[in-house]
């Protein structure tokens, strides 16, 4: 009668709910659910892009999982990182700059797109609670998790909330963009885009992971399927191929001494163990 519950993904008929942005719908999610369909047929899994209300969600038990870069992770929610990537700039093929060596300066002084979350309420520009989830789509709004302050331009960027928009954008204009670099592989050969990387001295890395609530951390449901999501990234052949070849930006002496490394002052996930 006190025996802990069994799952059999087998016959289980049970609902699972994963949020996940445009990056891990292009490279995770594909395997994660050809997976589940081998080895749980009956179960109904959802992929859902939750966004700011995502705390909110993981506590009223709407979603199971969440994926994605976070900056701040509350006591409540335990988090795992499963891998990185690099951020690259990226701009479209036909923009002037895709032709001709150009420094990091060079891209700063271009009209920039940024990938946020921002909701209405936060016009307010007051900062988010200590507790807050904060979840790193790329960029934040303020633009202080991206550029130095010797770097930030005096006019608010265009924003959008997800990849594959600011993809779609900055090939349809003169606006420049940063992206996580396997996403922008990922889509390159058909969104008419030009990957840019950093100098390998100012090279950022983005931590992607996998958020749970504490409160089903020994879920047995939840524990196949934090183990499914782990042979999903490991059989994504985007995050173990070896990279292209793509244009590097040839900084100068001075540019280089300027215009530092993205900024990772805000902080990254706190790793819970799973």
């Amino acid at each position: 009668m006190v025996a802990a519950p069994t799952f059999d993904p087998a016959k289980t008929r049970q609902r699972f709910v994963i949020s996940a942005g445009a990056y891990f719908c292009m490279l995770v999610v594909p395997n994660l659910i050809a997976l589940a369909r081998k080895s749980a047929p009956g179960i109904t899994l959802q992929i859902a892009n939750i966004g700011a209300n995502l705390a909110q969600a993981l506590d009223q038990q709407q979603i199971d999982i969440a994926l994605g870069a976070f900056d701040r992770v509350p006591a409540r929610f335990r988090s795992e990182v499963l891998f990185q990537d690099e951020i690259a700039w990226v701009i479209a093929t036909h923009h002037p700059l895709a032709r001709q060596r150009f420094d990091h300066s060079a891209l700063l002084n271009q009209p920039r797109l940024v990938i946020g979350i921002a909701l209405m309420a936060d016009r307010s520009r007051e900062p988010p609670a200590r507790d807050d989830l904060v979840l790193r789509v790329i960029l934040e709004a303020d633009d202080e998790a991206v550029l130095t302050k010797s770097a930030r331009r005096t006019s608010a960027p265009m924003m959008v909330y997800d990849a594959a928009t600011a993809l779609a954008v900055t090939a349809a204009t003169d606006m420049v963009t940063l992206i996580p670099r396997r996403y922008a592989e990922a889509c390159a050969s058909s969104a008419h885009i030009t990957i840019i990387d950093f100098p390998p001295n100012h090279a950022e890395m983005i931590e992607l992971s996998m958020l749970w609530h504490s409160r089903a951390h020994d879920d047995p449901g939840l524990l196949w399927l934090r183990a499914l999501v782990h042979e999903a990234v490991n059989l994504t052949s985007d995050a173990a191929r070896p990279r292209k070849p793509v244009k590097r930006m040839g900084t100068s002496g001075k540019a280089a001494e300027k215009n530092k490394k993205i900024s990772s002052h805000s902080g990254r996930a706190k790793v819970s163990p799973a």
